[in-house]
């Protein structure tokens, strides 16, 4: 009932919700690939023992989604190696603006 006031009143002003509506995957795709992902090659096929366990595989999955799996948003690199390539781009960008200052000694 609430919701539905808000979402009304948001209409009327003008304004939009900051939220994602459940069900509604164009509204974050990002999160909705990554949310089916995990749940397609993690979650539907295991059975935790422990919490200890899940820590573990879903750890080793996180390692492989982010290291070894190239990714069509990045350009079919992965995470790693676009966050490294990020890295050394930002470091020559911030090289070529800094000035450099060279001290000489006069006899």
């Amino acid at each position: 009932m609430t919701a539905n006031a808000l979402r009304d009143w948001c209409r009327f002003a003008g304004t939009g919700t900051a939220y994602i509506e459940p069900g509604s995957p164009w509204q974050n795709p990002f999160v909705e690939s990554f949310g089916s992902r995990i749940r397609d090659e993690l979650l539907t096929g295991e059975l935790f023992e422990s919490l200890l366990e899940a820590k573990v595989l879903v750890e080793d999955w996180r390692l492989d989604y982010n290291t070894n799996r190239p990714h069509s948003a990045l350009g079919m690199r992965t995470p790693a190696h676009f966050a490294a390539e990020s890295t050394l781009a930002e470091k020559d960008s911030l090289a070529a603006t800094t000035p450099t200052i060279i001290l000489t000694t006069h006899p």
